[in-house]
């Protein structure tokens, strides 16, 4: 047989004979993307486990929240707290776009051994962060029932306890903020460690106060939101330290105005970023309102909220592997004294490897979820909420494979830059995942039927970040280049017709 493929307007014959090396290059890249030990798989794990024991501080301390607000007895406080964080998580992801900005401008000014200049990049998102903390956390006093009702109706029990822990909970997220960038900042000197110093001693104040607070000075649920305010102020403080006594950055500075065109870097690229934030928080609060309004009484409401942090859990393994792909993904697409063709074909085995690191990891974190479903039953003294959270914790589990995949095709995207695509994707997911909410709404499925949205939610971000990698993206193979001179040139970027440079990788 023979096949015509054509390659930058010429037509290339390709003869049954040539069919088989094509099969055996395709084999190859397929052994190659499994884990076998070897350097890249090293490295991988190096970067990972860091970010993995850093992320799962969050969920671990929710989950301590969530034990010490189970024992108060009552399904309103759990599910009034778990409402609350929702629209708490909402507003500080709306406007922490900062650190998927500020790690590589600082990275690239401690390469070049500008320190000065690093030092006023994160003295300029220290300003931004403060700036818009302020607005966030103004929004979240003066209209707490207004931001409840994203996530709760008016004939909710539970409105009264969630306003309460929400206003408490809204004066920790200028900290909160300020973290978030001395964070990026030092990932942007490749120091992981410190921040992660950081971050324990911060959340085992929090699991310390918790207790003390809700208990003994009879504060209940308002007492978890105030150990949180205060584990947030020690972290700000002691990242405020470090950078100063490392001189990262100077006093000075962040007292400093920045100008408009010191800003246009943060904003520009905060954008898009922002703006697939923004389609992914539409999403989560979507389905935060459908468990909330299957009963007044909260039951759903508290039964979702234990699901949520069993989901959190798999998901922070799963965002450091997408972390990961950010970084090794572009590292290839910058590597030095590698051609372009060298550069291209090394960032493909790494994205591919990713994403079987991503696939494994996920089965193996759902079976061990599955295995702890029975688990669920000490964190609420409420059985009637253990058992609605019993069959929702089972789709969790199933959707953890899905959510390795996803995370690093995602993390991926972003290591090409093509932010636009992302926003786009997860608007499309999002309109499906809404679509499905209805249906199953009117089908009387429960909170079964708000994660089974969600695994169609994954299940189109999944067949995106797969097209984007192998057919349209940058990285994408077309078969001409196994029959050409396998220049980098060929590869279809899918948003532009053309391989990126690695500091323009799509959009």
């Amino acid at each position: 047989p023979r096949v015509t493929h054509r390659i930058v307007g010429k037509a290339v014959t390709v003869t049954g004979g040539e069919e088989r090396p094509r099969l055996r290059d395709r084999m190859r890249r397929w052994r190659n993307a499994w884990p076998r030990g070897d350097d890249l798989d090293k490295r991988i794990i190096s970067l990972t486990i860091p970010g993995i024991l850093n992320l799962m501080l969050l969920p671990l301390v929710g989950l301590v929240d969530t034990y010490w607000v189970g024992r108060l007895g009552n399904a309103v406080s759990l599910a009034g707290m778990g409402a609350a964080n929702q629209v708490f998580t909402t507003t500080a992801w709306a406007v922490s776009f900062l650190p998927s900005v500020t790690t590589p401008l600082v990275a690239k000014a401690v390469a070049s051994g500008n320190k000065d200049e690093a030092a006023k990049r994160i003295a300029e998102s220290m300003v931004v962060a403060t700036t818009v903390g302020v607005l966030a956390m103004t929004f979240l006093q003066t209209q707490p029932l207004l931001a409840l009702s994203m996530v709760a109706g008016q004939d909710a029990q539970f409105r009264d306890a969630a306003q309460s822990y929400l206003q408490i909970r809204s004066l920790s997220i200028i900290p909160a903020l300020v973290s978030t960038v001395a964070f990026s900042a030092f990932r942007g000197k490749l120091d992981t460690t410190t921040p992660l110093k950081v971050s324990l001693f911060s959340n085992v104040l929090n699991c310390a106060l918790d207790p003390i607070l809700m208990f003994k000075c009879g504060l209940g649920v308002v007492g978890a939101a105030a150990a949180t305010v205060v584990a947030e102020f020690f972290s700000a403080a002691v990242f405020l330290t470090l950078m100063l006594k490392q001189q990262m950055v100077k006093m000075k500075q962040m007292l400093r105005l920045p100008k408009w065109e010191a800003l246009k870097p943060l904003l520009k690229g905060g954008l898009a970023v922002q703006m697939r934030s923004l389609v992914m928080n539409v999403a989560l609060l979507s389905a935060t309102k459908s468990a909330a309004a299957l009963d007044p009484g909260g039951v759903n409401a508290a039964a979702y909220q234990l699901t949520v942090i069993f989901w959190q859990l798999g998901a922070t393994v799963m965002l450091a592997l997408s972390t990961t792909s950010g970084i090794l993904v572009p590292s290839q697409m910058g590597k030095g004294g590698a051609n372009k063709e060298e550069r291209v074909n090394g960032a493909r085995n790494v994205a591919d490897r990713m994403l079987t690191w991503g696939a494994v990891s996920g089965f193996i974190l759902g079976a061990a979820q599955f295995l702890c479903i029975p688990l669920i039953g000490k964190f609420s003294a409420v059985e009637a909420v253990n058992e609605a959270a019993r069959g929702p914790a089972a789709l969790v589990a199933a959707s953890q494979f899905l959510n390795g995949i996803v995370f690093a095709g995602e993390g991926i995207m972003q290591g090409l830059e093509c932010y636009r695509g992302l926003a786009a994707l997860s608007a499309i997911a999002a309109v499906f995942f809404l679509s499905s909410l209805e249906i199953v709404k009117s089908l009387g499925l429960g909170l079964n039927g708000v994660w089974i949205s969600f695994l169609l939610f994954n299940g189109v971000r999944l067949v995106g970040v797969l097209l984007h990698r192998y057919k349209i993206g940058p990285l994408a193979r077309r078969a001409s280049q196994n029959v050409g001179d396998g220049d980098a040139h060929n590869t279809s970027d899918g948003e532009n017709n053309k391989t990126p440079a690695p500091a323009a990788a799509g959009n």
